[in-house]
């Protein structure tokens, strides 16, 4: 496709600016998220040190740095934290573009770019406050940097880079850290030499870069590894205050590993053909262009593979935002085929071997699959045509925000305690937590979000603070979910009455709001 730097240049700034704007306008257009809430939370304390295990234990650490950096009041704390999450999700674009050009050329970088921009997958997760996205981006910045390691043998500096970017990665979330592999992947596939004198030619950049990247973790695995001494001493201590679990073990597989692996392959096939539509036909053309450049094809299903190892293998609760960490190498991978696919076409097809095939394709399908989508995450999110996996989270569940929002907003105007002069209020719901995200601290309503569990163990004190409460307070007020299986709802002991029940989505899992008085 013929044009200057200059004009490619200038169309790559436009695809930035039309990506931000598709990722933040009307961001808050889809309730909260029960994770977004942890994270606000978590980021408003991480800059402190008041708790360790948030500033310093790794697993989603970089996120509540990058939200903390901008403290936001929480009642702005869902538009501010998907505001900025979005924007740092152009540096995996960009890092998108800058390695899709290496290894094709500056067209092929920007239609891979373009693709990118309108991807509802990395649009409907880069408009959430989450680590993936954030991961994801750090993970294409360590693809582009092991990249210039390929090409910039002697200079070691390209070594620190990618190692810092390779740790970020991990610190943004743990099932990053196998993308530390790709440097290795870039240097064997890409450089054109053998394995023996590649070690040799690249020796001195890879230990840099490794050394960088142990650098980075050290101080956050350091303080796990503390806390775990801590706790092996001291086998009494409460393992909840003792331990740094970097991971909860309810995500952890307990079916069989080839079952495991089955489920979550598939899983990873369906989203990806449910947010990805036709466009993820054009992998068919992978056997024939895969002769065409094996290596550097090759080297992008590494890209790609790498991060989903952890989540195929271990993930026992699959979560499609957790393949987000390969889907920009994917898009990569779709503009590659594209461009080779074309170009091999014959010469009766001279107008589409060009440019003009791979562009055609994609700009139909960002008109007919990927606008749509885009239009309903700003205006009507049940529009979207989301996985079942995702309609669940984000929609039916308790994790959802749905039906919270309208509780949250009922409780303003419930009548007041004549004693306190505030509206008190008891969540008994699964996601109590991210409805401070609606209700002002010093406001009206005063929120308690009492601890029953993970399994519902401790709803016997909950009964016990209940009584308490509604003996100090007059009146009570209880938000609760009926369908939540956890509770048992027969251990409360005091008589209660509906005022108002909010559904959510699908017919998903409801939200009622209950009214206890006492007898006094």
């Amino acid at each position: 496709m013929p044009g200057s730097s200059n004009s490619r240049g200038w169309l790559i700034v436009l695809l930035l600016l039309i990506a931000l704007f598709v990722r933040i306008h009307n961001v808050t257009a889809l309730p909260p998220f029960n994770d977004e809430s942890l994270h606000i939370r978590r980021a408003e304390i991480a800059w402190s040190f008041d708790d360790l295990n948030i500033s310093l234990k790794p697993g989603k650490l970089l996120t509540y740095y990058w939200i903390g950096l901008f403290n936001a009041d929480r009642l702005h704390g869902i538009f501010l934290g998907r505001t900025v999450v979005g924007i740092f999700s152009l540096l995996g674009l960009a890092g998108l573009y800058a390695a899709a050009r290496r290894l094709f050329s500056a067209w092929g970088g920007i239609l891979a770019l373009y693709i990118a921009v309108f991807s509802p997958f990395m649009i409907f997760f880069d408009r959430l406050a989450f680590s993936d996205p954030l991961a994801s981006a750090l993970g294409m910045l360590t693809v582009w940097g092991s990249l210039l390691m390929v090409r910039h043998p002697e200079e070691w500096e390209w070594g620190i880079l990618t190692g810092f970017l390779g740790g970020l990665t991990t610190l943004a979330k743990l099932i990053g850290a196998p993308y530390i592999v790709v440097p290795v992947l870039a240097i064997f596939l890409l450089s054109g030499l053998g394995w023996r004198v590649a070690w040799k030619r690249y020796k001195t950049t890879l230990i840099v870069c490794y050394v960088t990247f142990s650098v980075v973790l050290l101080p956050f695995f350091a303080y796990v590894a503390y806390k775990e001494v801590s706790y092996q001493r001291s086998p009494d201590a409460n393992p909840a205050a003792e331990r740094a679990v970097m991971v909860e073990p309810v995500l952890i597989n307990t079916r069989s590993p080839l079952e495991t692996i089955v489920d979550n392959i598939q899983d990873i096939v369906t989203v990806n053909w449910v947010l990805h539509g036709g466009l993820v036909l054009t992998l068919g053309g992978l056997l024939i262009t895969f002769r065409v450049r094996p290596r550097t094809f090759l080297f992008l299903l590494g890209c790609i593979v790498l991060p989903w190892s952890i989540v195929i293998f271990l993930a026992g609760r699959f979560s499609t935002r957790y393949v987000q960490l390969g889907i920009l190498p994917l898009l990569i991978v779709m503009a590659g085929v594209l461009i080779i696919g074309f170009q091999k076409l014959p010469e009766r097809w001279k107008s589409l071997r060009s440019w003009a095939g791979s562009w055609l394709v994609v700009s139909v399908w960002i008109v007919f699959f990927a606008q749509p989508f885009i239009a309903a995450a700003w205006t009507n999110p049940r529009e979207m045509t989301l996985p079942k996996t995702d309609r669940h989270e984000y929609f039916q569940n308790f994790t959802s925000g749905y039906a919270l929002m309208d509780a949250a907003e009922l409780a303003k105007n419930l009548e007041p305690s004549t004693r306190s002069g505030r509206i008190p209020v008891i969540g008994l719901v699964g996601s109590c937590h991210q409805m401070r995200l609606y209700l002002d601290e010093n406001g009206p309503v005063n929120l308690e979000c009492p601890n029953f569990g993970w399994e519902g163990e401790l709803m016997p004190d909950v009964s016990r603070h209940i009584e308490q409460r509604l003996q100090q307070e007059g009146v009570l007020y209880v938000f609760a979910e009926p369908e939540l299986d956890i509770l048992d709802f027969d251990l409360l002991t005091v008589d209660h009455r509906v005022i108002a029940r909010f559904g959510r989505p699908f017919d998903g899992m409801v939200v009622e709001v209950w009214e206890m008085e006492s007898a006094q």
